[in-house]
């Protein structure tokens, strides 16, 4: 297992609002031995979805200008897209 982080989020375009989209980084050891944040560019929510699936660890973080500060351990979650739904996830029976 390995440790990532988002340190930011935009959305799919602009007619889009939701974020699907995120600044992923890995934390990774060097040939020294030290242990570095290296930027894997931006990935869609498959990939996060994906890494979490293989048991990585993927947290939230903030991006500063020579550092990355870690927050909190993300979690994929399904939601409805529409409101007008008369089926809502939170009212299904686990059966």
């Amino acid at each position: 297992m390995s440790k990532y982080c988002i340190t930011a989020a935009r959305p799919k375009n602009a007619a889009h609002h939701l974020n699907s989209e995120f600044k992923l980084w890995k934390w990774e050891k060097k040939d020294d031995g030290t242990w570095k944040w290296v930027s894997l560019g931006w990935k869609r929510t498959a990939a996060i979805a994906a890494l979490l699936d293989a048991k990585n660890e993927v947290l939230t973080a903030k991006e500063n200008e020579t550092t990355i500060t870690e927050g909190a351990p993300v979690e994929v979650e399904l939601r409805i897209a529409k409101n007008e739904t008369k089926f809502k996830i939170s009212d299904m029976p686990d059966k």
